[in-house]
């Protein structure tokens, strides 16, 4: 019997996925924070991660460092969640 070793990446251990939970997306784990979250903070902070932190006070650098990793390693997995939750948006404002 061989031995199946599976190798996670560092910030593996700070990204859950929770079934009722943000829809199943991606979080910083312990949180409802989803990871897109951190990605738009970053970009609308200008790649500053302390202004990231002072918007989601709950976090530290590492849990925010951990979501831009996950999501650097996963493009089509953010992707996805980016397309639905604009779809998402689109159908709250044709409903109103």
């Amino acid at each position: 019997m061989t031995r199946l070793e599976v190798r996670m990446a560092w910030y593996d251990q700070y990204v859950a996925h929770y079934v009722g939970v943000q829809g199943g997306m991606a979080v910083i784990a312990g949180t409802r924070t989803p990871v897109l979250s951190n990605i738009a903070k970053y970009d609308l902070a200008g790649g500053d991660i302390q202004d990231v932190i002072t918007a989601l006070p709950h976090l530290d650098t590492v849990q925010v460092d951990a979501a831009l990793a996950y999501a650097k390693a996963h493009p089509e997995e953010m992707a996805a969640e980016e397309a639905h939750q604009e779809r998402a948006l689109l159908e709250l404002l044709v409903t109103r």
